[in-house]
């Protein structure tokens, strides 16, 4: 349910989609330019230290919360 990236702090693309996941923690992921994480459970998901991200798939998720500031 949960995937640790934090130790990618290069990472650029993920594609972690049906998978389950409830909790993906990005805020060491600064270079992250496209990411895909649609049909998990993730309920909150906060992109506002991904400056770089520029696609986004993050649908059919419960979530409640979406930070991109």
């Amino acid at each position: 349910t949960n995937l640790n990236i934090s130790i990618n702090k290069k990472l650029t693309y993920l594609i972690c989609g049906f998978n389950k996941l409830t909790n993906i923690d990005f805020t060491k992921n600064e270079s992250l330019k496209v990411l895909y994480c649609h049909g998990n459970e993730i309920e909150t998901l906060d992109l506002s230290k991904n400056t770089e991200l520029i696609n986004l798939g993050c649908y059919y998720n419960n979530l409640i919360s979406l930070d991109l500031s």
